[in-house]
């Protein structure tokens, strides 16, 4: 009979590799529904610059610098696109 603690662990275990799994696959395909419906849009109309994919902050200007930083989220320049 095996004991509380190694079922305990076992149990622990099993819960951990199916939390890892749905974060790996959140991931790889995030959900349809955030994307479209719930994801703030940045408001870029008339606006020339730049836009932070994570949270819609957008940067007015013919550059993004190197090392900005979103002041909203505290991404860097990397998660930002030019608006077209």
């Amino acid at each position: 009979m095996k004991s509380l603690a190694c079922a305990h662990g076992e149990i622990q275990n099993k819960f951990w590799m199916k939390y890892f799994a749905y974060r790996q696959n959140l991931k790889l395909n995030p959900p349809s529904y955030y994307l479209e419906q719930v994801k703030p849009k940045p408001e870029t109309d008339g606006k020339k610059g730049y836009a932070c994919k994570i949270c819609g902050y957008v940067y007015e200007g013919d550059s993004l610098p190197d090392d900005f930083v979103c002041p909203l989220c505290k991404h860097g320049a990397a998660d930002f696109e030019e608006i077209v």
